[in-house]
């Protein structure tokens, strides 16, 4: 119990709440879940038996694919399963236009995770932070000083043991190559746009415990949103979920507790939301 309250001194200044998402929360994406499964916690889990079987875990994890389709929600409960230290970084956050701030802030975030091994970096929009290097230097060579700090500490002299760095992008093809070879980042996984039975698991997740009149037609929905993301769902869950209590609190402006337990979500309020949200994509 002690352990859950007391965070590690050397993780004060980049502290992160970790969020309260578990691998449950997160629709589909099975083959993603393994991985980052048995990379972060088969090692802490079946340590000796990785030391018999002389196997080291991967370095690093690109998580790339379009926006809304789960990476950092898969991040989120990585986080929270493992139960490992956890360090959240948006890539933008880190550049400085002072010659050698930026570096220094990469450097520093490495060793603040090596003190505080096991420990994952979760680098957000990985490419902003990485990008490719040109012969045009536009940024005063900000972005190549960068990049190699970050190649070096990757895969520099000093051992990275214990950190795992975690990256997510919807633009791989804007990161520099070096970063993305074996021995770096080992696994890219792809998260794909949802298909018909992720897109139902997406939806008894987000709507499953809300209270409905009558027997909701999952499939049905799961087919109406076909090329959705998961974040697009979500969003189509909530504003339905808006729809009932807008017209619940028409009928009822001062209703009581009583009447209160009486609002129901209906089929319709999904209808007229799907219909809107495809009007404003055509």
């Amino acid at each position: 119990e002690a352990l859950k309250e007391v965070e590690p001194s050397a993780l004060r200044e980049v502290f992160v709440e970790v969020p309260n998402v578990s691998w449950k929360d997160v629709g589909g994406l099975d083959a993603i879940k393994r991985h980052l499964q048995e990379s972060i916690q088969w090692p802490l889990q079946y340590a000796k038996l990785f030391e018999e079987a002389k196997i080291t875990p991967p370095k690093g994890i690109l998580l790339e694919g379009p926006p809304g389709c789960g990476k950092t929600l898969a991040a989120k409960a990585l986080a929270h399963e493992s139960g490992v230290n956890f360090i959240s970084i948006k890539g933008p956050e880190l550049m400085n236009k002072y010659v050698g701030e930026a570096e220094k802030g990469v450097r520093e975030i490495f060793k603040l995770a090596k003190a505080a091994a096991p420990c994952i970096i979760f680098f957000d929009e990985l490419d902003s932070l990485v990008p490719r290097r040109s012969s045009v230097d536009g940024d005063s060579g900000v972005s190549q000083r960068v990049i190699s700090q970050f190649l070096t500490e990757m895969d520099g002299i000093e051992a990275l043991k214990g950190v795992l760095v975690l990256g997510a992008t919807n633009r791989k093809d804007l990161i520099d190559p070096a970063l993305l070879r074996t021995g770096r980042f080992d696994f890219i996984l792809t998260c794909p746009k949802p298909d018909q039975e992720t897109r139902k698991k997406i939806f008894n997740i987000h709507a499953g415990d809300k209270p409905f009149k009558g027997e909701m037609k999952w499939d049905a929905l799961a087919h109406q949103t076909e090329g959705m993301s998961g974040s697009d769902i979500e969003a189509i869950c909530r504003r339905a979920t808006m729809n009932a209590l807008r017209k619940f609190i028409a009928d009822f402006p001062a209703a009581t507790e009583k009447q209160a337990k009486s609002f129901k979500i209906s089929a319709d309020d999904f209808r007229v939301v799907l219909e809107e949200v495809k009007k404003e994509r055509m």
